[in-house]
């Protein structure tokens, strides 16, 4: 009985231990993604003012007001902040995916399976070897 009871308390112990860790991927995740979506608004922001410093570089090129040079370093700038806005949104798909997992994304619900049905069947065979009980269960099937 003790052996039973100190083999329980040991799987009691275990699952503790593993819903712990489960909230913290899903704690993680969630942080992780809402912080990439922070990110994702400020390198959107940058990129708007990218977008804006080129639209007006290009407007004073045409006046004469600066030389091309400016006009091509406003340029990098654009495209750098494009790069660094599409890697953001990449984290932000990831990161999605990443919390669906952690949540358990990906089962698959089984409406029209009973309990039983769910337990493979050398599983459900290894259960009526061991004791009479299973026998009137599965018969229930």
């Amino acid at each position: 009985m003790r052996l039973q009871d100190a083999a329980f308390q040991q799987l009691l112990e275990d699952y503790r231990r593993t819903v712990l860790q489960a909230q913290g991927e899903v704690e993680n995740a969630i942080i992780a993604f809402l912080k990439s979506r922070q990110q994702l608004e400020a390198f959107q922001l940058a990129a708007d003012a990218a977008r804006r410093a080129y639209d007006i570089s290009t407007e004073q090129y045409q006046d004469g007001l600066v030389d091309f040079n400016t006009v091509l370093n406003t340029l990098r700038t654009l495209f750098a902040q494009q790069e660094q806005l599409v890697v953001s949104e990449g984290t932000v798909a990831t990161n999605l995916v990443a919390v669906y997992r952690s949540l358990g994304g990906g089962w698959e619900i089984r409406q029209d399976e009973t309990a039983l049905e769910l337990i493979p069947k050398d599983v459900r065979e290894e259960m009526r070897e061991r004791t009479d009980y299973w026998d009137k269960t599965f018969d229930e099937e």
